[in-house]
């Protein structure tokens, strides 16, 4: 960008005394020729106003043209979990309760029968060392947590 440039968005944008900036570019243009006072001047502003600021400022508001990529929550599979875990075996939620956990209503209160159900079916299920593996809404498996933490057996 030339000086001329600089002291033209120095007064567009309204930065520092514009009628002394018009009077300096109207003497730089027909005379060629500052003083170095208004040289100072006006790099006091240039360094102040517009250094590190982008070229054309349409672009700055411009949104992003990156694009995210959501990617669902990883599972792991009966044989990964079997795998990495060396279970013998799994046992799996009753299937209207996992239906009620694959569509948790966010707008609506947790149902305390179904988080009843899945406690009752621990309790009935689990023993000593065995584990939970718990991946649903994070109310759900707060609860679910906290009760296995409460009520494991010794």
């Amino acid at each position: 960008m030339t000086f001329i440039t600089d002291l033209d968005d120095l007064i567009r944008h309204r930065h520092g005394d514009v009628k002394k900036l018009r009077e300096i570019r109207d003497t730089v243009r027909h005379d060629n020729f500052i003083t170095t006072e208004d040289k100072n001047y006006i790099e006091s502003l240039i360094t102040m106003h517009l250094k590190n600021q982008p070229l054309d400022k349409s672009l700055s508001r411009k949104q992003p043209d990156t694009k995210i990529k959501l990617q669902p929550k990883p599972t792991l599979s009966s044989p990964d979990l079997k795998n990495s875990f060396a279970i013998a075996e799994i046992l799996e939620l009753p299937e209207d309760i996992k239906n009620y956990l694959k569509n948790v209503p966010p707008d609506k209160d947790l149902s305390i029968d179904i988080l009843e159900s899945i406690t009752d079916f621990i309790y009935k299920n689990l023993s000593k060392g065995d584990y939970i593996w718990i991946q649903t809404e994070y109310g759900i498996t707060f609860y679910i947590v906290d009760f296995a933490l409460n009520n494991a057996k010794k």
